[in-house]
């Protein structure tokens, strides 16, 4: 859409949009359970009625509970980020390979915070599909800024307050995100951005407070001043022809919270919110329980109480008397009306000498303790952990947890059971290539005009979702029935990805070792009987930590070797390295005798 400019003079005087409140309400409600964030106010909320000391205690002891759940469930949906089979090609037509490789290393490297558009996937975006759904992402470019120096000038680009020095004028773009606190109103068709209004400050001119919005829209980028109730179009800041083809801005999700509402966006674990709010809500009630009454009450007979005023002494925990006709009686300000002496004011109830009635308590039991029903507070435990167990089910698809399935189960019916928890995670993955798209091919417009084509983003879904137990029994099973070469690598692969999830070092680095290594998972014995196997072969896998320890010492670690290059040359480079070494460990041959 292509504004008129009244319509973008009238567009900053309008009330923020409603739907920037439910949006952020939407999001602030997955915050709480996430990150904690707001956990005060919710609890304030909730328990108005206790005293200022109980209710600080309280939130001391419950702000982050229902975070550990949901960081477990996103843990598992975002699994996305190891998931084998991912592609990406950039087109920039025939004879465009030059161009992709220089999109790749000078476009895409330096998108996001100095970082590559990889790591903002991963960094941000994973976590912001969760809690900044409703929030936007712009395309942007640097200003340019010259120096003049001895004999020419310097050439400077200003990224967000960061100026660095490049070789032309040509400036790079890169990605914004803006919450959902600093839009003004927006418009979208689908999940394309039609237009946006930023909220973006304040001036003050002349003494006089002058507000700032920013417009986008398919073609222009306007910065508009309101003037208590007048709008118009700032002419310290020029609009700009954006030349993007349209709004070049991105939603942060594709998911929709209402099916036919295109402007409140979700996250895919909006249907566990009502329980956790649920759990939230019985964990701060179980934790008053616990703290208030969940432990014996210790009681003591104590002495009796000498507290006294000018006046008169304790009385039955009374001070009573007369004075001038006038007759007083008051609580006794030392025993509080217990009639004994308190010693202990945390831990220990004091009961007077005699009861009510005058009798004396026992002196062989001068003290001992008060049971407290437990049932209560047994029966919130047992809905707690069952809500957890509900919620977990819920977020990874997988009853009982993934860990337990693969217990005393063969290694196809775990397979089958991790079938719900894929579901859930494609999900993510597809709002994650489609942002991924249209953010590249918003950068690529930017950078490259109409040479640049278009890009394909293909998330792999070979996913590892099972524990090493279960990965290791099917490798069991898939030897012992005959299975091809191939297939046991295939689950070698998944059992490196599962282990090593959360090193990428060691990832890496195992992941090269098993492209390396032939016939992986099948020993020496297996292989040096097998006679379709060549002894180039053989000779590599019998002596293949030896040779992997001479390559490091000659160069350098796996992981680190070529790392600038392509995956696959960096393997062909040290395969032929391998070889090499194989080459030198063989025999040499006697040459043939020739008979005369």
């Amino acid at each position: 859409m292509i504004l008129g400019i009244n319509e973008v003079l009238e567009l900053v005087k309008k009330p923020i949009s409603p739907v920037i409140g439910v949006n952020r309400d939407l999001q602030n409600r997955h915050k709480l359970h996430i990150t904690g964030e707001g956990c005060d106010e919710h609890i304030e909320h909730l328990t108005a009625y206790e005293t200022e000391a109980d209710f600080k205690l309280r939130k001391k002891d419950v702000e982050d509970f229902t975070r550990l759940i949901t960081n477990e469930i996103i843990e598992a949906q975002s699994r996305w980020k190891s998931a084998q089979g991912t592609t990406k090609y950039y087109n920039f037509g025939t004879n465009g390979d030059k161009l992709a490789e220089e999109f790749k290393k000078e476009i895409l490297s330096q998108v996001w915070k100095g970082g590559s558009i990889d790591t903002f996937i991963k960094d941000f975006l994973s976590a912001a599909i969760y809690q900044e759904f409703n929030g936007f992402l712009l395309i942007e470019k640097g200003a340019i800024v010259r120096m003049p120096i001895e004999g020419g000038e310097e050439v400077y680009e200003v990224r967000e307050g960061i100026t660095t020095r490049i070789t032309d004028d040509k400036v790079k773009p890169y990605i914004v995100f803006k919450s959902v606190g600093d839009v003004h109103s927006f418009r979208v068709t689908g999940s394309r951005v039609e237009y946006i209004v930023l909220n973006a400050g304040e001036e003050t001119r002349n003494g006089v407070k002058i507000k700032l919005f920013r417009v986008i829209d398919d073609k222009y980028d306007y910065i508009v001043e309101v003037h208590g109730n007048e709008s118009r179009i700032s002419q310290i800041h020029t609009p700009i022809e954006h030349k993007a083809g349209k709004c070049p801005v991105v939603r942060v999700s594709t998911l929709r919270k209402y099916i036919a509402n295109d402007m409140t966006l979700t996250s895919v674990i909006d249907n566990l919110l009502g329980t956790l709010d649920n759990l939230l809500t019985l964990y701060i009630d179980h934790a008053t329980t616990a703290r208030k009454h969940g432990f014996p009450l210790m009681w003591m007979v104590g002495s009796d109480c000498i507290g006294r005023n000018e006046y008169a002494s304790c009385t039955d925990g009374r001070l009573i008397w007369s004075l001038d006709g006038e007759d007083h009686d008051i609580l006794c300000p030392a025993c509080k009306g217990k009639k004994a002496v308190k010693t202990d004011p945390s831990s220990v109830l004091l009961v007077p000498f005699t009861d009510n009635e005058g009798k004396a308590y026992s002196q062989n039991a001068p003290g001992g303790y008060i049971n407290r029903d437990i049932e209560t507070f047994i029966e919130q435990r047992n809905e707690i952990n069952f809500q957890i167990q509900a919620l977990l089910s819920a977020g990874t698809g997988v009853k009982n947890g993934m860990a337990e399935a693969a217990i005393n189960k063969t290694a196809t019916e775990v397979v089958m059971n991790t079938k719900p928890l894929e579901d859930i995670i494609s999900k993510n993955i597809d709002i994650i290539e489609s942002v991924e798209k249209e953010l590249t091919d918003l950068l690529g417009i930017a950078y490259y005009g109409d040479k640049y084509k278009g890009c394909e983003i293909i998330y792999g879904r070979r996913l590892n979702l099972r524990d090493e137990n279960a990965i290791i029994l099917e490798i069991k099973e898939a030897k012992a029935s005959g299975c091809a070469f191939m297939y046991v690598r295939t689950l070698y692969e998944e059992l490196v990805y599962s282990r090593f999830i959360r090193s990428n070092i060691d990832l890496q680095r195992n992941l090269m070792l098993i492209e390396l290594e032939p016939v992986i998972g099948f020993t020496i014995d297996e292989v040096s009987a097998n006679i379709s196997i060549t002894d180039d072969t053989k000779i590599l896998k019998i002596n293949f930590v030896d040779l992997i320890n001479r390559f490091e010492q000659e160069y350098e670690a796996l992981e680190n070797y070529k790392i600038g290059m392509d995956f696959k040359k960096r393997i062909k480079a040290i395969k032929d390295i391998l070889n090499k070494y194989v080459l030198e460990m063989k025999p040499e041959q006697a040459e043939p005798e020739i008979n005369p």
